[in-house]
């Protein structure tokens, strides 16, 4: 299964659900492309500490993130581009806003 995602990452559209809980699986895909990271399981992308760990990789994907993460500080501070992708709440704490440009002048 490692080598077909390894191919072609979009297989993981394709694939049974248990491979879309897969960590291994859904993070061979995200690395290779980033979008391929939406087929995942939402228990992935819910998953907290499996979505730092992709953040760290691309932070850009924090937009693949399930909703409740979204409201996480922790998980979008990985880079302060994340803030496009953040809460609306986020988004509107001046806090946040200027903490997001102090680490990425372009947030």
């Amino acid at each position: 299964v490692l080598e077909a995602v390894r191919r072609d990452p979009y297989v993981l559209y394709f694939a049974h659900e248990e491979l879309k809980r897969d960590r291994e699986v859904v993070r061979v895909a995200a690395q290779l492309a980033g979008c391929a990271l939406k087929f995942a399981h939402v228990d992935l992308r819910q998953d907290r500490d499996f979505m730092l760990e992709i953040v760290r990789m691309n932070p850009c994907l924090f937009r693949y993130a399930y909703h409740d993460l979204k409201k996480d500080l922790k998980v979008m501070w990985k880079n302060g581009h994340a803030l496009e992708h953040a809460h609306e709440e986020l988004k509107a704490d001046r806090e946040v806003v200027l903490e997001a440009v102090r680490q990425s002048g372009s947030a």
